[in-house]
């Protein structure tokens, strides 16, 4: 557990212990002057840093429970600022602490207003503990803490009052269903046995019609009065209170007792009358903190420089596993290499010694594979005129008015290419080309169904699957524009065809 700094004070003097691994350490005490603050600050410079927890013990306190319009957020804290203003002007010590809803139908929020009135009391140790940067986490009254002493002895009574003696006076707290409602400090003078047990009964009696005064509880409520004698000196009290009061039951802790309910050693209750409320103040951080907020700067500081020396730790823990994991992986990786390398130099000997039984090869191994890069080459470069037929045979077989008379196939670039379709296709273009000599037959003379049939003819062989392109190189008849006419027309003579021949070219697409 963390540790921290356990200060007690009250006007006269204060007293401090160290919290280490969850349990109390010796108390010391500092007289409330300039001696004493010194010494303070000796034992606070011997503790550097450590976070600090205030309790007060002063009959200069205040408590009040109003109702305020439920609310969240900002709008809380402005009505709670507001009424603190209103109450306590005059001190820098209060808080509002809420302690549950009203049960009418606004449903307000119930608070305890709490104040230190008189802010003189603090006024050395503050400067102290501001000379020091000291950590404060909170300033607590010590009826506060008793709310948690209450629930550490498992005192769960409606109407309960308990009773204390400190330096100080008797103090007597009550609480009314776990919750504070008084609390009251009396000075008493100095008395022994059974004197001071009947003036602490008195002061007991008063607060008890002082209650009945304020309408907290009646005279015929029960009331559970518990008799907090740390040092065993008040064994009477008990007596005196079943004796003269109705309506009262009496517990009487002894310090054994009270030692035995909180789970600690008996020594602990020795180091001073405050140990018990210091105990309860190391193990549970309390509510309805007083501390101003110039005073819990050094402590929010604190937690920030806490907080990064929390990621920077993470940060480095984080990059150990990295840089772990990473050498793990890479002796992973040699370890793998290693044996990969072996396994390749056992294959590398079978190899061999499988290749000593091999026959001598009749040329060397990069003459054998240029050989087979030559074999592959001519394979691509090889080409059938299967498709070029099948074209023209589907065509012919749709066109029976076609005879052919021959074809010319040929395979390679057009630098290649003779006759007359030298000039169709682009220099260097490997295609399969075809040159088909039909004629239509029968033909009587009409040239223009001749051309008719060749047209369609061309068309077909278009659409065949693997055709690129078809042209037509020659027609039955010259149909250029520079021929020229000649002869006598008034001479009857006609001139027949005995055929209508015609020339086709048929390239391929690309890489068929």
């Amino acid at each position: 557990m963390t540790d921290k700094i356990l200060v007690s004070i009250a006007s006269e003097h204060a007293t401090a212990s160290r919290w280490r691994n969850g349990r109390l350490g010796p108390c010391e005490s500092f007289e409330n002057d300039e001696t004493g603050w010194s010494a303070f600050e000796m034992f606070l410079k011997a503790a550097k840093s450590v976070p600090t927890y205030i309790m007060v013990d002063a009959v200069e306190e205040d408590y009040r429970f109003e109702t305020l319009p439920h609310a969240n957020g900002a709008d809380r804290e402005q009505l709670v600022a507001r009424k603190l203003r209103q109450l306590y002007r005059n001190t820098p010590y209060c808080a509002a602490w809420v302690q549950g809803r009203d049960t009418g139908k606004r449903k307000d929020d119930i608070y305890l207003f709490a104040a230190l009135t008189n802010p003189d009391v603090l006024f050395g140790w503050v400067q102290v503990l501001a000379r020091q940067q000291t950590p404060v986490v909170g300033i607590y009254t010590l009826p506060v803490v008793s709310i948690t002493l209450a629930e550490r002895l498992k005192l769960k009574a409606q109407n309960l009052l308990l009773v204390t003696q400190h330096p100080s006076g008797l103090r007597q707290t009550v609480l009314r269903e776990g919750k504070l409602r008084i609390s009251r400090l009396t000075r008493l003078e100095a008395a022994n046995g059974e004197s001071r047990a009947s003036a602490y009964a008195e002061e007991i009696q008063n607060t008890r019609l002082y209650l009945h005064a304020l309408k907290v509880m009646t005279l015929d409520d029960q009331m559970t009065v518990v008799v907090l004698d740390k040092d065993d000196s008040l064994s009477e009290l008990g007596h005196l209170i079943s004796q003269r009061f109705v309506n009262t039951h009496v517990e009487h802790l002894s310090a054994a007792e009270i030692a035995m309910r909180l789970g600690v050693k008996s020594e602990v209750l020795a180091y001073g009358r405050d140990a018990i409320y210091l105990q309860i103040l190391g193990q549970k951080t309390q509510g309805c903190n007083l501390a101003p907020a110039v005073l819990l700067a050094p402590y929010r500081r604190y937690r920030a420089r806490r907080a990064i020396y929390a990621a920077s730790a993470g940060v480095a823990l984080g990059a150990a596993f990295w840089v772990g994991g990473n050498l793990w992986q890479r002796g992973e990786v040699a370890f793998e290499t290693q044996r990969l390398s072996a396994t390749t130099a056992i294959e590398k000997q079978k190899y061999e010694a499988v290749t000593l039984q091999f026959p001598k090869a009749p040329t060397s191994a990069a003459n054998l594979k240029k050989s087979v890069e030559i074999v592959e080459k001519i394979r691509a470069e090889v080409r059938s005129p299967e498709a070029m037929l099948v074209a023209v045979s589907r065509a012919l077989e749709d066109s029976p008015d076609v005879f052919l008379r021959s074809a010319v196939w040929r395979w390679g670039s057009q630098d290649a290419a003779q006759g007359a379709a030298a000039a169709i296709a682009p220099a260097g273009d490997h295609r399969q080309r075809a040159i088909i000599d039909a004629e239509i037959r029968p033909f009587r003379g009409d040239y223009r169904s001749a051309i008719g049939a060749i047209d369609r003819f061309t068309e077909r062989l278009s659409r065949e699957r693997h055709v690129g392109e078809v042209r037509i190189l020659q027609l039955p008849i010259n149909v250029s524009e520079t021929s020229v006419l000649s002869g006598n027309t008034a001479k009857e003579t006609q001139v027949q065809a005995a055929t209508a021949q015609f020339k086709v070219e048929i390239l391929l697409k690309p890489g068929i």
